[in-house]
């Protein structure tokens, strides 16, 4: 289970089966494991029960997630190249008060040098030939992901808006900077099994996923065919509205939280 050649990190493997001392170690990035080795090791570990790794990894649905990719063939569209576990970071201000966060995520990674949508939006040809589209896969069955391999991600990534929200000249605001660093982060077996089964149980259980995505598939037609009928503008609400309705929803929001 374990890389000879890099102390005090563990290899994911096919056949790991994870221990509880394994959880706290650092993932070596060499390994070679995909979506459904990291399924079974969490559903099949002989030490840590699959109830007390619902709990650790907080995830009530993982053995129904383990059970929907075992129990159908693989079936990949082929629009993703492999999963990838990232890091990114953020800086921000409200009330003049610095605010910083950061994460581990999760989400799937397109072929090199392929836009699915590049007659909508062009994109440069120098910009084109290092382009990988990314993709959200918590609306995904297991089974349409499960044999990709896992990468983790080799750089870090922060956002910082800081400069932007300082500017008080709209016309002449600062562009909020996205910084890039090639850096390798490091990453425990439970952090990053963790990111994993975060995004692929974001909407609870898989009935409660599938609904959403035919709900949202529902909608997404409803607006093509609005558009080829002219009718766009019934099912849009105005900015005007919506800002009115954020603006009161947070003043009621700060309401409550000087009462307390």
């Amino acid at each position: 289970m374990f890389d000879d050649l890099t102390m005090n990190t563990i290899l994911i493997t096919s056949k790991m089966d994870i221990m509880f001392d394994d959880l706290t170690m650092i993932v070596n990035p060499s390994s070679k494991f995909t979506l459904r080795d990291i399924l079974r090791a969490a559903v099949k570990s002989n030490e840590i029960p699959v109830e007390i790794m619902k709990r650790i990894l907080r995830c009530k649905n993982l053995k129904d997630l383990y059970n929907e990719a075992e129990h159908n063939t693989f079936q990949g569209k082929g629009d993703i190249e492999y999963l990838e576990v990232y890091w990114k970071g953020h800086k921000d201000q409200w009330d003049n008060k610095i605010e910083c966060g950061s994460q581990w995520g999760f989400h799937g990674i397109g072929k090199l040098g392929v836009v699915p949508d590049e007659k909508e939006n062009p994109i440069k040809p120098s910009l084109k030939a290092k382009y990988r589209q990314k993709y959200a896969v918590e609306l995904s069955p297991l089974y349409t992901l499960a044999d990709y391999p896992i990468k983790i991600c080799s750089t870090m990534s922060i956002d910082d808006w800081v400069a932007f929200r300082k500017s008080k000249n709209k016309k002449k605001r600062a562009e909020p900077k996205f910084i890039t660093v090639d850096f390798q982060p490091c990453i425990t077996l439970l952090e990053l099994m963790s990111a994993i089964f975060w995004e692929l149980s974001w909407f609870g259980s898989i009935k409660n996923r599938d609904a959403k995505k035919t709900e949202l598939e529902r909608r997404c037609k409803e607006i093509d065919e609005a558009k080829k009928n002219g009718t766009l503008d019934k099912l849009m609400i105005p900015w005007e509205e919506v800002k009115a309705r954020i603006e009161k929803k947070l003043k009621k929001s700060l309401d409550n939280k000087e009462l307390k």
